[in-house]
C-alpha cells in the first residue's frame, strides 16, 4: 500500500508539475508575440508614449508659431482701424455710372501731375455739384484709354480716350461739358466761384 501511496504521490507531483509547466508555457506564449517578449501593459504603455509625443511636438509648434507671428509686428503699431472703402476715386468705366443726377470726374494721371492744384479749387466748389469723383490715368485699369489724341463724344465709355488731364461734367449720366488741360480746367474752376 506505500507502494501505491508513493506512486500515487509521483503520479500527482507529475501532474503538478506538467500543469505547472503548461501554465508556464500559456503565459509564456501570451508574452511572446511575433518572436518579441511584451507584456500586458506594454502596449497601453507605447500607445501613451505616442500620444504624449505628438501632443508635446503639437504644442511646440503652436507655440512657436504664436511667437513668431507676434514678434513681426510691434504693438504699437498694429493698425486696429476698420478699413474704409474709398468711393471718390473711380474707373474710367464708371464714369457715366454713378448714382448722383449731377457729378464732375477729374481725369488726371497722378504719377505727373500735381493733384493738390486741382483738390484746392475742387474743396471750395464742393456744392456746385452732387459729387466730384478722381480717375487716375495711371491706374493700370485706366491705362486702356489713354492715347495721343482724346475722344470724349462717344456712345460707349469703351471707346473713350484721354489725352491728358480732362474735367468731366456729367448731369443725368451723359457728358455735358469737358475742359481738357491745366489752364482750360483751372480757368473753368475759377469761373465757379464767381
Amino acid at each position: 500500500m506505500k507502494e501505491k501511496k508513493k506512486n500515487f504521490k509521483q503520479k500527482s507531483d507529475k501532474n503538478m508539475n506538467d500543469s505547472k509547466i503548461k501554465k508556464n508555457k500559456i503565459k509564456n506564449a501570451k508574452l511572446i508575440i511575433d518572436g518579441k517578449k511584451v507584456s500586458d501593459n506594454s502596449e497601453l504603455t507605447r500607445l501613451l508614449l505616442v500620444f504624449a509625443v505628438v501632443t508635446v511636438v503639437f504644442v511646440l509648434f503652436y507655440g512657436l508659431t504664436a511667437l513668431f507671428k507676434n514678434r513681426d509686428v510691434p504693438n504699437d503699431t498694429k493698425d486696429k482701424s476698420i478699413a474704409v472703402i474709398q468711393y471718390d476715386e473711380i474707373i474710367v468705366g464708371d464714369i457715366f455710372s454713378q448714382n448722383t443726377d449731377f457729378y464732375y470726374v477729374l481725369v488726371i494721371n497722378k504719377k505727373s501731375t500735381d493733384e493738390t492744384l486741382y483738390m484746392t479749387y475742387i474743396d471750395k466748389h464742393k456744392e456746385k455739384a452732387d459729387k466730384i469723383y478722381q480717375v487716375d490715368l495711371s491706374n493700370i485699369f485706366n491705362k486702356q484709354f489713354v492715347a495721343k489724341d482724346s475722344n470724349l463724344i462717344v456712345e460707349n465709355v469703351k471707346d473713350i480716350k484721354f489725352s491728358g488731364n480732362t474735367l468731366l461734367k456729367i448731369e443725368n449720366n451723359k457728358l455735358v461739358e469737358y475742359f481738357e488741360g491745366d489752364d482750360e480746367i483751372v480757368d473753368y474752376l475759377n469761373s465757379l466761384s464767381e
